[in-house]
């Protein structure tokens, strides 16, 4: 009998002795994958913030007009991927419009473009020079000739027209054309309207013509 329970006890003590080594093993194993979880985590998070971060550059060199910036993230197939892939997009329209304003400042015709809300946001080079010949006749009737600069002045004080004035030209969908006698000037404007390629309105292109 003492034999049996020699063994007995035995047996019970190297159950419990594999119990605490289980126990501990099982303790080993849940720190590790933590650790695991937490690296990559740490990985995921860090990858994602530089790529916002460099991002975030880029759009800010797009906003500046640089359009020669490369931006990162184009390979990738989740949100940043896409978001990417937007700003590919966005750096293409600018590029296209830059080429339109190259265009536009270079052509011989005194040009404007009015934004929807009715401010110049751009004359060329032909009608900055039309407007220093013009101003010292037309300021006195036209408080916009009166101005130091073209761009950001209210486009309804540079003329004196009905047909042309910002609520008119809000709905325009063709070319219009009225002439304007003022400072005994008569000057043609020609108006045409400027819409994106998913049909919204960008603004208005004048033409003008001293005649």
């Amino acid at each position: 009998i003492a034999d049996a329970n020699e063994q007995a006890q035995s047996f019970a003590d190297r159950i419990a002795d594999n119990r605490d080594t289980l126990t501990w093993t099982m303790i080993g194993v849940a720190l590790a994958l933590i650790v695991l979880v937490v690296l990559m985590a740490v990985f995921v998070v860090g990858g994602a913030t530089r790529a916002l971060r460099a991002m975030t550059g880029v759009t800010g060199k797009l906003a500046a007009g640089d359009m020669d910036i490369q931006r990162p993230g184009g390979v990738r197939h989740d949100e940043i991927g896409e978001m990417a892939r937007a700003l590919d997009q966005i750096r293409a329209v600018g590029i296209r419009a830059a080429r339109a304003q190259s265009s536009l400042d270079d052509a011989s015709s005194p040009m404007m473009i009015v934004s929807p809300e009715g401010t110049v946001i751009f004359p060329n080079k032909a009608m900055n020079a039309l407007a220093d010949e013009l101003a010292a006749d037309l300021a006195g009737e036209l408080s916009g000739f009166a101005e130091d600069r073209l761009a950001g002045v209210a486009f309804d004080k540079l003329h004196n027209l009905d047909a042309m004035r910002t609520d008119r030209l809000s709905g325009l969908t063709a070319p219009v054309s009225a002439r304007m006698a003022a400072g005994g000037h008569i000057i043609k404007l020609t108006a045409s309207p400027v819409f994106n390629d998913q049909g919204d309105r960008l603004g208005v292109v004048i033409e003008w013509q001293d005649r």
